[in-house]
């Protein structure tokens, strides 16, 4: 996998490099002390994520990151903040890894990044999606084809299908990550939704069977952009 490190600061930068050197199956690519510099890069090189900070002068690592989500990269956040963690897991990032950096914190946010890499390829890939989860003692297989939209209610997410409802003690970022971009789309901090359910588009709300589901200022753009490629 090919990497980027992005970090205002060029001695965080040396030793985010150092340490990311002793990890095996990541290429390094380049270094930047900007996010103007980053978006330079990643439009001419073959890159798979991003070590980033994210304060840092112009546009920050947030704002990046978010352009990133576009381009199919994913980020990991290398950061001596802790204040930035609600905001940055809502953009495509995989880890948020406190300063100062060490080799066995970095191995496990890149293992972690293999794995979530693998399960989208496998999901992706597979002719059947689904996935089980539990409810009152037995487990229940619930086919992805059937979901309209997940929505986030505190420690839980709620699935909506076309026959019922369940609960799901798992975050909002983790069922993203779970599933395939083409097919499900986050238009709201607490809703995804699936693209081929959805009837109707209106300014601040998608009818999909008898639920509308509001569409956040902040998630508009990619949505639209998204129905466009439809």
């Amino acid at each position: 996998m090919n990497y980027i490190i992005v970090d205002d600061n060029k001695l965080a930068r040396m030793a985010v490099k150092h340490i990311a050197s002793g990890i095996p199956d990541i290429e390094f690519v380049g270094e930047c002390e900007s996010a103007s510099q980053a978006m330079e890069l990643m439009n001419n090189e073959s890159i798979d994520f991003i070590l980033l900070d994210i304060e840092m002068p112009e546009m920050n690592g947030l704002e990046l990151a978010k352009h990133s989500s576009a381009k199919k990269i994913w980020i990991i956040f290398t950061t001596g903040k802790t204040e930035y963690a609600i905001d940055a897991f809502e953009t495509n990032v995989v880890d948020y890894v406190v300063k100062p950096v060490s080799l066995e914190r970095l191995t496990l946010a890149i293992n972690k990044l293999k794995e979530t890499i693998q399960l989208r390829s496998s999901s992706q890939n597979s002719q059947e999606e689904f996935f089980y989860l539990k409810d009152k003692g037995a487990l229940i297989k619930i086919h992805l084809s059937e979901v309209l939209f997940f929505e986030a209610l505190g420690d839980y997410v709620k699935i909506h299908t076309k026959d019922k409802n369940y609960a799901m003690r798992i975050t909002m970022k983790n069922i993203e990550m779970k599933l395939d971009p083409q097919h499900f789309v986050r238009v709201h901090r607490s809703y995804v939704v699936a693209l081929k359910h959805i009837e109707k588009v209106k300014e601040n709300a998608i009818l999909i069977g008898n639920e509308s589901v509001p569409i956040a200022d902040s998630y508009r753009k990619a949505f639209l952009e998204k129905m466009k490629t439809l």
